[in-house]
């Protein structure tokens, strides 16, 4: 069962600091109360606030979660407000940019007080180290998520005051340097599994995530350094046995099983006292026996275009992971009525684009929900691996990787034996080292969609990479004229949507910001 880690009202404080008026207005308030680090309880009440901060509905409650969806190119939205950012005509003015910039901020602005106020803290070493640990390894998720969306960034390593309320924006490179050394710092501090909350990290998540940022580093340069240094933090977590996949692949989106040993860092939330989250409200359809207990209150605000649908299921007829991914064909109203799905769209209907499934919840009740955001979970370590050992060596050493993600896929009974009905998805073999590298990101694609990864997948590979997505994006067959979206691919465009723009909010109110520092193409 879920162990729920948000429960400290105190904690709220943090939400006053969410802008940079209040933190104008009051820059030495409850974060910078050295009384609540003198005493064990007060420092776990401090680092449970920074979890809640992150968890909330605006950022991984929701407001991060959509906008690196939508910017993707991989799913549709007939949403106005998000509509620009999904047809990649974003603006700096977009709610959603000054939103998430905005939550980001204020979860740094939260760790950076946990960390600050550890320095002279007075608890017994065991609990400072593994506080620091988790305060590090929260600030280089916060900072790889900023450098990726955004590129340079104000980089704020301690509360901001009045003094420093204005902050010119830090390269990217000493972004990610700042992220190496969060991640370095929480690897030495983390405890191993076992010795951790629920909802926490370990040691190992550490190494993990290091390894995806320089795995990002490395790009698409096959000679770069930062391959080999992405392998050996990635195999030293293959190599600990801290983490497994579950079988069978549905089971990671079932309410009831969350935390599983293959979660390796996972976001909580709870009807019953944790943050709200707008997940299940998002993706889920209204009036459907998905969420029984609402006849409209589901959005639907986030749904599969029909490339990312068709590319997923005619590369693997019969996978299991598409049923366990898509609601398409039909979809019954609790009133036991039948709607038809894909594809079924005509100019008068937006039916036809497939629901994503894995943020259902039976119980969903408004905006609140008890599904989990999982950031990072194992088979997408060992996609990193399959990833960088081609890189490396070529396929010949990558297959058992990618191998054990596709033969899980198969297992639909999640009874270890594959049955004779279940051959697809087929395990790879005999590709050269380019066609295992197409492969492999498509893979990505398929194993983690909607888990906030399409974005940074389709960018970190650079102009080149990301051009021919959005091209077969426009080239594949559409439902019609009126509801498809055609992607923007001449040059300028292409380099334009390798980032985000720095949000309006931001440069109106940062005296170090101005428009000529505004990201290209915006």
């Amino acid at each position: 069962m879920k162990r729920i880690i948000y429960s400290l009202v105190v904690i709220i404080g943090f939400a006053s600091l969410s802008c940079s008026k209040a933190i104008e207005e009051n820059p030495q308030g409850f974060l910078n109360d050295k009384t609540l680090f003198e005493t064990e309880a007060g420092v776990q009440a401090v680092l449970t606030g920074c979890y809640e901060r992150t968890a909330s509905y605006y950022y991984f409650g929701l407001g991060y979660v959509q906008y690196v969806s939508l910017a993707s190119g991989a799913f549709w939205t007939n949403n106005t407000a998000t509509l620009p950012i999904a047809k990649m005509t974003a603006q700096a003015t977009d709610a959603a940019a000054n939103t998430t910039w905005r939550e980001a901020y204020a979860s740094i602005n939260a760790v950076n007080g946990l960390i600050d106020g550890m320095s002279s803290s007075p608890v017994k070493e065991s609990v400072k180290k593994q506080v620091l640990g988790e305060g590090h390894f929260l600030r280089a998720v916060l900072y790889f998520n900023n450098v990726r969306l955004w590129g340079a960034v104000p980089l704020r390593l301690h509360i901001t005051t009045s003094e420093d309320l204005y902050m010119a924006r830090t390269p990217a490179d000493k972004i990610y340097e700042q992220v190496i050394s969060d991640l370095q710092k929480a690897k030495d501090n983390l405890p191993a599994p076992g010795s951790v909350a629920t909802g926490r990290p370990n040691k190992w998540a550490a190494y993990a995530l290091l390894a995806k940022v320089y795995m990002t580093l490395a790009g698409n340069d096959q000679a770069s350094p930062y391959w080999q240094k992405a392998y050996d933090e990635a195999i030293q977590v293959y190599n600990s046995n801290a983490y497994s996949l579950v079988r069978p692949f549905k089971d990671l989106y079932d309410v009831t099983k969350e935390n599983s040993k293959e979660s390796i860092f996972e976001i909580q939330f709870s009807m019953s006292g944790g943050p709200a989250n707008g997940l299940t409200q998002t993706w889920m359809p209204s009036n459907s026996t998905y969420t029984p207990k609402q006849s409209t209150s589901p959005l639907a605000r986030v749904r599969a275009h029909k490339a990312t649908f068709d590319d997923f299921r005619n590369t693997y007829p019969g996978d299991p992971r598409v049923n366990a991914t898509f609601i398409y064909n039909s979809l019954q109203t609790n009133a036991g009525v039948t709607i038809q799905v894909y594809p079924s769209t005509t100019a008068a209907s937006t039916n036809g684009y497939p629901y994503v499934l894995k943020y259902a919840d039976p119980n969903y009740i408004s905006a609140v929900s008890n599904s989990n955001f999982i950031y990072f979970r194992y088979a997408d370590v060992l996609l990193m691996l399959a990833e960088i050992e081609n890189e490396l060596q070529g396929p010949g050493g990558a297959y058992q990787y990618i191998n054990l993600v596709l033969t899980r896929a198969r297992d639909a009974n999640g009874n270890g034996t594959i049955e004779t009905t279940e051959v697809a998805p087929a395990n790879w073999s005999g590709m050269s080292q380019d066609v295992f590298r197409q492969r492999i990101m498509l893979e990505r694609r398929i194993e983690l969609l909607s888990e906030g990864h399409e974005f940074f997948d389709t960018r970190r590979r650079g102009e080149a990479y990301l051009s021919a997505y959005l091209q077969s994006h426009n080239s594949h067959p559409k439902f019609n004229a009126t509801n498809d979206f055609l992607f923007p691919t001449d040059a300028a465009s292409v380099k334009r949507l390798l980032l985000m723009p720095i949000p309006s909010d931001e440069l109106n109110s940062n005296r170090l910001i101005t428009p000529a520092d505004q990201n290209f193409g915006y």
